[in-house]
Order: structure tokens, then C-alpha cells, then sequence
């Protein structure tokens, strides 16, 4: 339901949140901290800083700070961004053909939870979890 990219973008806004907003950090730490490959969180804080969330300063002393007050970027646009799909009326088990209409109901049971998770998630900001690392 929720991608890595998410998961882990997640994981380096609260923990960058939790640094303070003029704290830059090195990738190499907040992979070794965060215990995500080091490849993989320098291509998330990339298209972090490509959607605004993430600043980067290149060079000695260089690394990835926040750019966004964490109370202002809220948890449904980041899952958005690192594209974390909400496609409405998805098959829970990639059988679309069979789900078309109203005869499934364990899929129209995940519709509604899925719509309710949309819905809460629009509620809450990185800020709303910066005391969790």
C-alpha cells in the first residue's frame, strides 16, 4: 500500500525535522542513522529537494536540510510526490477485470478503507511525527 520511496522519504523529513530547519546533514549519515542503502536515500533527498521539501548545499560541510517548516508539508502531498499511488476503485489483488462495478465486495471494502486512509492522511504533517526518531 505505501512504496518505499515513501517510507523512507518519511523517515529523512522527521529525522531532518527533527535536526531543526538550518541543520544540514551529509546523506551518508542519515543513511547510516536512518539504516537505509546510502544509494537509495541520496535518490530520495534528490526528489525531495526536487519537490521543495529538501534543501542541498554541495561541497565541504555539504548535505540536505529542510526548506519547509515540517508543519507545512503535509503527509498526502509527500506521498504524492514520491509517487504513492491512490488510484480509485484498485483491485486488492491486481484482478481489475473481475473488480469492474459493484460484485466484489472485500475490493469495495478496500475502497472505502482506502478513501478513509486518503482522507486521514491530509490531517497530519511531517511535523505531526517529528518526536518518533
Amino acid at each position: 500500500m505505501i512504496n518505499i520511496k515513501v517510507k523512507y522519504g518519511l523517515k529523512a523529513l522527521i529525522y531532518l525535522s527533527n535536526r531543526g530547519m538550518h541543520s544540514i546533514t551529509s546523506a551518508a549519515q542519515i543513511s547510516e542513522e536512518l539504516e537505509i542503502p546510502k544509494e537509495f536515500t541520496s535518490k530520495i533527498l534528490q526528489s525531495l529537494t526536487k519537490y521543495g521539501y529538501v534543501e542541498s548545499r554541495k561541497g565541504k560541510g555539504g548535505g540536505f536540510g529542510l526548506s519547509q517548516d515540517p508543519y507545512e508539508i503535509k503527509i498526502s502531498d509527500l506521498f504524492t510526490s514520491l509517487g504513492n499511488s491512490f488510484d480509485d476503485q484498485v483491485c486488492l489483488f491486481q484482478i481489475n477485470k473481475s473488480c469492474k462495478g459493484e460484485n466484489c465486495r472485500l475490493c469495495n471494502e478496500w475502497n472505502s478503507f482506502n478513501e478513509k486512509f486518503k482522507a486521514l492522511i491530509k490531517e497530519y504533517t511531517v511535523g505531526s511525527f517529528s518526536c518518533l526518531l
